[in-house]
């Protein structure tokens, strides 16, 4: 008998592309090969087509539980309607119990509606799964007191370091306010790590690199587990429909809101990287593809460098572009963006950091280079000597197939639950 697993994530997208959006739909995919699955959003789901997406999780997931967008910061039609459609009627008068009264006057909201959390805790209570699963797990340290609630076992999935991902920008702030403001979000992160992990059943890492910081917060190292960052290989070996870009054409793809680390990685590119390939190579263009650009990189559009906003698909794009580059200097995890450039057969240029986690070697699958002069030098040679990209593009692919498909994580999962003494089975109707 397949084992039921509660997916419980505060951010799930339909379609998925970008890093966030790709790793919940694909973990959750890999664990339907492994598991029978609920999913459970702690927060509306990232789509323009909420009954779409519930339909399309439906034929991997044994049940979808999507919250309505409240009307309001402090609306709980939301939670109700959840409510209605999970629990019965005895359980929805004990959650209405457990609900806050609705506050005198306007507040800043929670980062997560505590309501939403009674209602998960009452629905782990009502369906008994095997185990509950949080996606997310940096920022869900707060629904760890669900074990000693509900006596399920917990996986804690990381998507990064995340005191890491914040303590790395400050050599980067200029303003002391910011550097302050910083350092105390990285170390209030951290003692949050140190608490939280000792409190899970398993800890999941995306690299080696992450995992050895967990298992220094830990007694036993073997409750920290792999679960790469992984994408569908055959999806983006499938046709797309081709834009047409000015050539020879770069690409540098991410999620470009404010006070991301892709925000200081494209106006590095762009003021001190690119001026050193146009001098050389003044007709090279760069093209920076994602969602919500901040006004900083909205200021360095030209005829050189076109920010096209969100697109329907990344695909197009680095098959089109002669390098997929990754310039980013401070971040945690492994990157998505190199992933798919790889899958892609596109030549991707990294920082060191950029491709921290990844199991690549310089100068085999891809070029790194950490300074201006050496992220240049990177491009140009990739712009005047197209044979080297070739030869980088076959040991990429390669290795994307063998250790960031979709089977990997399948593995991994496998091993998790094999750890946690729940038999896997994988089964045909899971292979969504």
């Amino acid at each position: 008998m397949r084992p039921h697993v509660l997916y419980v994530t505060p951010i799930f997208g339909y379609p998925a592309f970008g890093g966030p959006r790709l790793r919940t739909y694909n973990t959750v995919r890999a664990l339907a090969r492994c598991a029978d699955v609920s999913l459970f959003l702690t927060q509306a789901p990232d789509t323009a087509d909420v009954e779409a997406a519930r339909a399309h999780v439906s034929t991997f997931c044994r049940g979808v539980v999507f919250p309505d967008p409240a009307p309001g910061p402090h609306s709980r039609s939301g939670v109700r309607a959840a409510a209605r459609a999970m629990l019965p009627a005895r359980m929805r008068r004990a959650v209405r119990r457990l609900l806050p009264a609705a506050p005198a006057e306007s507040s800043e909201p929670a980062e997560r509606d505590p309501a939403i959390v009674a209602v998960l805790r009452e629905w782990i209570l009502a369906h008994q799964p095997d185990l509950v699963w949080l996606g997310f797990g940096g920022i869900s340290y707060d629904l760890l007191p669900l074990k000693e609630q509900t006596g399920k076992p917990l996986v804690l999935e990381t998507e990064c370091v995340w005191s890491r991902f914040v303590l790395r920008e400050l050599p980067f702030a200029a303003d002391a306010r910011r550097r302050q403001q910083i350092e105390r979000e990285g170390r209030a992160k951290e003692a949050e790590e140190r608490t939280g992990a000792p409190l899970v059943d398993i800890t999941t890492a995306v690299s080696e690199v992450d995992a050895d910081y967990f298992r220094s917060l830990v007694a036993d190292p073997g409750r920290v587990m792999p679960l790469a960052n992984v994408i569908d290989v055959d999806a983006y070996r499938a046709p797309s429909p081709p834009v047409r870009l000015e050539q020879p054409a770069l690409v540098f793809a991410g999620t470009l809101s404010h006070g991301t680390a892709n925000v200081d990685a494209t106006c590095w590119l762009v003021d001190e990287v690119l001026p050193r390939v146009w001098r050389r190579r003044p007709d090279v263009h760069v093209y920076v593809v994602g969602r919500s650009p901040a006004p900083e990189i909205l200021a360095r559009r030209g005829r050189r460098v076109h920010v096209t906003g969100e697109v329907a698909s990344i695909v197009p794009y680095m098959r089109e572009s002669l390098a997929a580059l990754v310039p980013l200097r401070w971040e945690s995890g492994t990157r998505f963006k190199i992933l798919e450039a790889f899958a892609c057969k596109t030549p991707v240029v990294s920082t060191t950091l950029g491709a921290e986690g990844l199991d690549v070697q310089h100068g085999r699958h891809l070029l790194l280079a950490d300074d201006a002069d050496a992220f240049a030098g990177a491009i140009l040679s990739l712009v005047e000597e197209p044979a080297l990209g070739q030869r980088l593009v076959e040991p990429a692919y390669a290795l994307v197939r063998q250790e960031y498909d979709l089977s990997s994580a399948e593995r991994q999962i496998n091993a998790v639950l094999a750890r946690l003494g729940v038999l896997a089975t994988p089964s045909p109707i899971g292979r969504g």
